[in-house]
């Protein structure tokens, strides 16, 4: 049986939501878009994620259930961030990165899992 969903979908001032892109309603409270935001083409959000003032999200990428994304989050194209996880503020998704553990306030992540850059620069010398 499905559970059924009786939040929204809450859409800030000034967000820009390109083609393909699906944003799911809340379970039971809502999925809430911030202000300012730029969402790409062919994203998916979903359910009761909450997406702070500022974000951008680039073409493919994947937000998973109940994430939270901090004020000018920055997610490349084609990452993914695992249900559950918190993005602190300023934080930077690389291309093609799959978070599955949160990302502190300010921190550029790579990779699969999403290792932080310093700790990866080894494999781009």
């Amino acid at each position: 049986m499905q559970f059924p969903h009786v939040g929204g979908v809450v859409i800030g001032d000034r967000v820009e939501i390109g083609s393909c892109t699906c944003i799911d309603r809340g379970s039971i409270g809502d999925t809430e878009i911030g202000d300012d935001c730029k969402i790409d083409n062919l994203i998916h959000i979903a359910h009761n994620v909450h997406m702070g003032r500022r974000c951008k999200v680039i073409a493919l990428a994947i937000i998973g259930g109940s994430v939270v994304l901090g004020d000018d989050t920055w997610v490349a194209p084609a990452a993914a961030i695992r249900d559950w996880r918190k993005v602190g503020k300023n934080a930077v998704i690389g291309i093609g990165a799959v978070v599955t553990k949160d990302i502190p306030e300010g921190e550029t992540v790579v990779g699969n899992p999403a290792k932080p850059i310093a700790t990866t620069l080894h494999r781009y010398k």
